[in-house]
């Protein structure tokens, strides 16, 4: 049997025990993207900042349908400022609020070259 088989009979504190177990390397074998639905939102934002400062971008991607709206703004700030390399920003569009993805459509207008518009129309 496996452990993530048994994840959701389990008791909140015995998943936060198991997810620092397996941030700390003590546990392998169990990715720490199963054990975020059963985390209490405390619990997931402590993982998450933990994840978020190592930049992980495999287990960034998989919380991201977890997060409150808060810790997405943040990754937000740093994907835009290029502190998590690699991390594609499209990934983030169905979980920002409208005001965010109205700046991320700003700053993309903003980025557009005219002439790289004009040929890709003529194309």
């Amino acid at each position: 049997m496996k452990l993530i088989t048994l994840l959701p009979f389990m008791e909140s504190q015995e998943i936060k025990e198991l997810a620092d177990k397996i941030i700390k390397k003590e546990v392998k074998g169990v990715p720490i993207v199963a054990l975020y639905p059963f985390l209490d939102q405390g619990d997931l934002q402590d993982v998450f900042d933990l994840v978020m400062a190592e930049g992980n971008r495999k287990y960034l991607y998989g919380a991201l349908p977890f997060l409150n709206t808060e810790s997405i703004d943040a990754l937000y700030k740093k994907v835009k400022a290029g502190n998590i390399k690699g991390f594609r920003e499209e990934a983030l569009v169905p979980f920002l609020s409208k005001d965010k993805v109205k700046e991320l459509f700003d700053d993309l207008v903003a980025n557009t070259k005219d002439e790289d518009l004009d040929e890709k129309i003529s194309d």
